[in-house]
């Protein structure tokens, strides 16, 4: 599996370079599904559920010159 560490050089005799280990391949065409298709949808809604949202915000700012600005909330 693909890591984020970088791989490390192995030891080597006096005066050879080291070597570098090769980073295992990963076959993207054939991973594991991680729910099953039919439980997509409850796996939506668990993750969307309405009483974790308390409201939404959107802040817009808009700068005409170095002076002046509009805001909107």
């Amino acid at each position: 599996m693909a890591t984020l560490v970088p791989p490390a050089a192995t030891a080597s005799p006096a005066g050879s370079k080291p070597t570098v280990i090769e980073p295992e391949k990963v076959d993207y065409f054939n991973l594991p599904c991680p729910i099953p298709y039919e439980e997509i949808h409850r796996e939506a809604l668990m993750s969307l559920k309405p009483e974790l949202f308390e409201g939404m915000r959107f802040d817009f700012t808009r700068g005409l010159n170095q002076r002046f600005s509009l805001s909107h909330r």
